[in-house]
């Protein structure tokens, strides 16, 4: 570390960091998704020969602890060699949930017996056989949640698996779409060997290691420096889940979220004893996706400027109990917990954090990523469409100012799909949308506004799922703010009287019927005046 050039060292991050970009331009020029080209949720990685993060690029705070931990699952279990690619989904061998795919290449330079480095990209794909999205009740098994696929290899010396590809193809209800994705993903894999590859001839092998190794180093000190400014103490928070989705939700079973906090030094250790087992649906999630919450709080409260990969050090700790709600064991369904449960660790993590950092530390957000799948028959055709999305909130209200609005807070951070072109390929309206008005809770710096939406059917039979936390228990405030509006959804037929729903429900459409789903404002933050 004593040779390297301070200057260098950022045109280094420069030059790592527009590789993975590079690389996830690839799926905005040609992805055939409207999940991947318009909402953009995939990640881009380069790791180390030891498998620990140089750079990654995407919008999904939620992939940086699977992908790192999917990456050593598949060098574990495989030998990669020039021209294999791997490719697994497996939730328990790094993945955060069946619709996650990730590939991963090795890359050699010159002779040599070990890789140097290697590359990941992940995305998702929202069919990947089982029951169809948002299946509710809620799926109490993985088995239900679609095909497991373990570390295996897609490509072996560049030479494809067929029989694996038309067994990935034969899960997927449109196959078509799914094999263009793959296509896409892998392409979007050789772009980032292929750039790596021209820096190591250019640069050479012994700097571009020294200064990805320098890069590491970098963010293991830089998380320290976090930690070391917090008090030392002990801080604890608390939080309630909705509900399973279960019929049993109606007769008001508790779901608790717990974590503990202890800070000495540079050392954090954040213990989630106490919180409920997992349960009978897929509200679970992996230790990989509770891991990325904490990866994410501490990127929210680095210094401003600074560049953090969330390789976490030996100085941070997780103890989450075998058999929690955030640290399911196989065989339970975890699809609803890496995206509804992770929001609830974060709002977790930051109520506990705002007990040491009281003026940085913002209000709840929306606490959901407020799912909706709308799942049919096209008539003109007699084949199924099926599209999903997840609808913004309001961010928490903060020391800084208010929180926005209409926004997906935290680890759900992806994109719009345009009404245009949803309304182009998909047989149904989407009727309104607009933000919710006074929805965020009042304070110094009030919550942000929550959305209405609404989906209109267009053909009948159209079954409209939904999946969404924070109907029952409010977004909390901080410092004297108040709670921000709990979310609704309501049914309103063509004919007939309007019915609530629940935030876990599912519902068949007559043409002209609508699904209005309102979505949470973020909590307040500071006492109003």
């Amino acid at each position: 570390m004593a040779n390297i050039d301070p200057i260098e060292l950022e045109v280094f991050t420069t030059i790592f960091s527009s590789i993975t970009s590079e690389m996830g331009a690839v799926f905005k020029r040609a992805a055939g998704s409207s999940n991947l080209q318009e909402r953009c949720d995939y990640s881009c990685a380069i790791f180390d020969k030891n498998c620990r993060i140089v750079t990654m690029e995407g919008d999904s705070p939620l992939h940086l602890g699977p992908v790192s931990l999917s990456v050593k699952e598949a060098v574990n279990s495989l030998r990669l060699q020039p021209g294999d690619v791997a490719i697994l989904n497996d939730p328990y061998a790094g993945g955060s949930h069946l619709h996650g795919m990730t590939m991963i290449s090795a890359l050699y330079e010159g002779n040599q017996k070990a890789p140097e480095y290697f590359l990941a990209v992940r995305t998702h794909y929202l069919d990947t056989g089982g029951l169809p999205p948002l299946a509710v009740p809620l799926d109490a098994e993985v088995f239900q949640e679609g095909v497991i696929i373990p570390p295996i290899k897609l490509y072996a010396g560049g030479t494809l698996n067929r029989t694996l590809l038309q067994m990935i193809l034969y899960n997927s209800r449109i196959p078509r779409k799914a094999e263009s994705d793959l296509a896409v993903q892998l392409e979007a894999l050789r772009l980032g060997e292929n750039r790596v590859c021209g820096l190591l001839k250019d640069k050479g092998s012994d700097m571009v290691g020294s200064y990805s190794s320098a890069l590491r180093s970098r963010t293991e000190n830089l998380i320290k420096r976090i930690v070391e400014r917090i008090p030392d103490g002990t801080y604890s928070a608390e939080d309630l889940l909705d509900d399973d989705g279960s019929d049993r939700s109606s007769r008001g079973n508790t779901i608790a979220l717990k974590v503990k906090l202890t800070i000495k030094g540079s050392d954090l250790t954040v213990d989630f004893t106490g919180t409920s087992p997992q349960v009978e649906s897929s509200l679970n999630t992996v230790i990989a996706v509770t891991t990325s919450a904490v990866c994410y709080i501490l990127n929210c409260i680095r210094p401003e400027g600074e560049s953090l990969l969330c390789s976490l050090p030996p100085s941070v700790r997780i103890v989450a109990p075998e058999g929690s709600i955030v640290n399911a064991s196989f065989p339970a369904a975890v699809n609803a917990g890496s995206i509804e449960t992770s929001q609830r660790i974060t709002d977790l993590l930051l109520k506990a954090f705002a007990s040491s950092l009281p003026d940085e530390i913002p209000a709840a957000g929306g606490g959901s990523c407020n799912s909706v799948a709308v799942i049919g028959i096209r008539p003109e055709t007699g084949r199924p469409f099926s599209y999903h999305e997840s609808i913004g909130s309001g961010c928490g209200g903060g020391p800084l100012g208010p929180g926005k609005s209409a926004c997906r807070p935290h680890l759900a951070n992806t994109f719009n799909t345009s009404i245009e072109i949803l309304e182009h390929f998909y047989p149904f309206r989407i009727g309104e949308f607009h933000l919710r008005d006074k929805s965020g809770g009042p304070g110094k710096n009030p919550g942000g506004e929550g959305l209405v939406r609404s989906y209109e059917a267009t053909v009948d039979n159209t079954e409209i799922r939904i999946l969404a936390e924070r109907r029952r228990t409010s977004p909390f405030g901080l410092k004297g703010g108040r709670v921000g509006k709990k979310g609704a959804d309501a049914l309103i037929p063509e004919k007939g009287s309007k019915r609530k729903l629940k935030g876990k429900d599912s519902v068949i459409l007559s043409r002209g019927d609508r699904v209005v789903i309102e979505t949470p404002g973020g909590g307040g933050w500071g006492k109003s005046r």
